[in-house]
């Protein structure tokens, strides 16, 4: 349909559009881009973006982050800034994302605070829920204050109030023994206790995304007590965990007939040599085809945070295990053999391989996972690597790519100096003034002058695989 010239006068300058006659449903896209602020500013100018603002698909995600104590060895308090009072008090029934993060420590809430999140709870008709409430507690923290009952029982709340939830996410949660035994202050006693809830279809158990450091060993619930409630579960698709609480019995309990078949599963690796319980389970190869014959679309992502041995983490990275994904966080270990490991194994099904590990000299291991990973998309390699090399694994996948990420300061301009492929454990050679040096030492402190054109240069070739302008972060 066309508009008559004079509904939108156009002239040689752009400033003459009339940005007014723009429909709603366009000035609500521009405004979901917009911090809540901005959108408020924008609101402010005109009667009719002040309508706007109102509109109930820019108030059905939102996120509450509330400041909490910085230690749980003396009392402290959450308060909830007016400005949010007031945007949950107008707007909270139109929630339908939400996700609810305090930082620190859970601390005592005002009245206010907490009749505001008390009223939210019974007003909301969510469909997701993200809960991290505090950080994780560990062995240390026992020793300190637990969140008072009343402020637990506001969290709970969202929980017994809920009868649409699909998706549920408890990034942390917290986990004193005093209140875990309390059946009326336990979260996974309330899923169970809310028969609405075995409709939920996604289910995420201290699992992160992003590549941040989370407590190594935290007090978590076990596979024994997973499996109290998660049978009834089974509309489940998407379960995340932490590897201490992945067992035998719970992947076969996820193969059952009467499941809905799972489509992914993530594990969240953490692991310790002094303690039992964070072990790395041994699961069988027959458990692993059993649970991939009864769901046949399933896809296992696995995000390593602790420096596992290359024996323990072969123990959960079967090679009947359908792994899509796997990711190495920043204080991780992940060398040659791990990364020629996972090519040999998972070669047929990887599609991501994510390292922002501190690694270095796998630039043989990574052209050969590139080579046979023949599915393989996403590459983010955060470690020490060759510009060479980087070329070489774009041009490998041609415009197969869908990210491909290396940090330009760990990017090595210099070609293999003649002999290094011989022996790369040579520690002292003679240089052409006929001296002795270090080999590592040389290697560490050679400064190439034409860097900056040479890394230039890759970019450019990258970019004309890419198909777009690419750049190294």
């Amino acid at each position: 349909m066309e508009l008559a010239g004079s509904e939108i006068p156009v002239d040689s300058g752009r400033d003459n559009y009339n940005f007014g006659l723009l429909p709603e449903v366009a000035w609500v896209q521009v405004m979901q881009y917009l911090q809540l602020k901005d959108r408020y500013n924008l609101s402010m100018t005109c009667q009719s973006l002040y309508q706007h603002f109102y509109h109930p698909s820019l108030w059905s995600t939102v996120n509450v982050n509330l400041k909490g104590g910085a230690t749980n060895f003396s009392l402290s308090n959450t308060y909830i800034p007016n400005s949010l009072v007031q945007m949950i008090d107008k707007f909270g029934h139109l929630f339908q994302k939400l996700t609810i993060k305090i930082f620190g420590h859970v601390s005592t809430f005002d009245d206010d605070s907490r009749l505001i999140l008390t009223k939210l709870s019974e007003v909301c008709r969510l469909e997701s829920l993200t809960l991290e409430a505090g950080k994780l507690i560990t062995q240390f923290d026992i020793g300190g204050f637990p969140p008072f009952k009343s402020d637990i029982q506001i969290f709970i709340n969202f929980i017994n109030n809920a009868f649409r939830l699909k998706q549920l996410n408890i990034i942390s949660w917290p986990m004193y023994p005093e209140l875990f035994t309390q059946n009326n202050l336990n979260i996974f006693n309330a899923i169970v206790k809310n028969e609405k809830l075995r409709e939920l279809e996604s289910l995420s158990l201290f699992w992160r995304d992003d590549s941040a450091w989370s407590e190594r060993e935290p007090l978590l619930p076990s596979p024994l007590f997973l499996m109290t409630f998660l049978p009834d579960l089974k509309k489940l698709t998407h379960l995340a965990l932490r590897s201490p609480m992945l067992s035998e019995e719970i992947l076969t309990m996820l193969s059952s007939p009467d499941r809905c078949k799972l489509k992914l599963l993530q594990v969240y690796v953490t692991y310790s040599a002094f303690n039992h319980a964070f072990q790395i389970p041994d699961i069988s190869s027959d458990i692993w085809k059993a649970l991939a014959l009864a769901s046949p679309e399933l896809e296992v992502e696995c995000s390593v945070m602790s420096q596992v041995p290359n024996t323990e983490l072969s123990l959960l990275l079967c090679p009947d295990m359908p792994l899509t994904s796997v990711s190495f966080l920043p204080y991780s270990r992940c060398n040659g053999q791990i990364i020629g490991s996972i090519t040999d194994k998972f070669a047929s099904s990887l599609k991501h391989f994510i390292c922002y590990a501190d690694t270095s000299d796998v630039d043989v291991d990574l052209r050969y996972l590139v080579s046979k990973c023949s599915h393989l998309r996403t590459l983010v390699f955060h470690g020490n690597i060759k510009c060479s090399t980087v070329v070489a694994m774009a041009m490998q996948k041609s415009g197969q790519w869908k990210k491909l990420e290396f940090v330009e300061k760990k990017l090595d301009t210099f070609d293999e100096e003649e002999g290094d492929d011989e022996d790369r454990d040579e520690a002292i050679r003679k240089n052409e003034a006929g001296e002795y040096i270090l080999v590592g030492l040389h290697r560490f402190h050679r400064h190439d002058d034409n860097r900056e054109e040479t890394i230039e240069q890759m970019c450019s070739v990258v970019s004309g695989v890419m198909g777009y302008k690419w750049t190294a972060v």
